[in-house]
């Protein structure tokens, strides 16, 4: 199959929905002091799959509106890969606040470490990238 822009946003879209939706379930469907710990995951499941393609639709959009000269699928790498890493770094807060570990130093540490990790791939891509002399 031959992803087009309009096979990818549907994937993102459908992605987001079914994600919302089990989350909204596991949201009202369960106890929280009661729960196990696989219902404590499928929350955190859940919502980083709402979050990060909701975050990937978000940031494709901003790609295509400010940065037009980008080829398309460099744009689609770098705002899936942008909401992944946003959606990680909510999800580890949560789960610093859930063990009382949440500080604005945790906090400080955990935006610097998505900083040094997307900065690892854009500086990867820059590597590969030949140098105009």
């Amino acid at each position: 199959m031959i992803w087009t822009l309009r096979n990818y946003l549907g994937f993102l879209v459908s992605l987001s929905l079914i994600s919302l939706l089990a989350f909204l379930v596991v949201v009202w469907t369960v106890e929280p002091s009661q729960s196990s710990s696989l219902t404590i995951t499928l929350f955190y499941i859940t919502l980083a799959g709402a979050l990060a393609s909701f975050f990937a639709i978000v940031g494709l959009f901003l790609r295509r509106w400010g940065k037009k000269h980008e080829p398309l699928p460099h744009q689609v790498k770098v705002a899936f890969r942008q909401g992944l890493i946003l959606s990680l770094v909510i999800i580890a807060t949560l789960l610093l606040q859930r063990v009382q570990l949440f500080s604005w130093l945790n906090m400080i540490l955990l935006v610097a470490l998505a900083t040094v990790v997307e900065s690892l791939f854009l500086a990867k891509r820059t590597d590969r990238t030949p140098s105009q002399q």
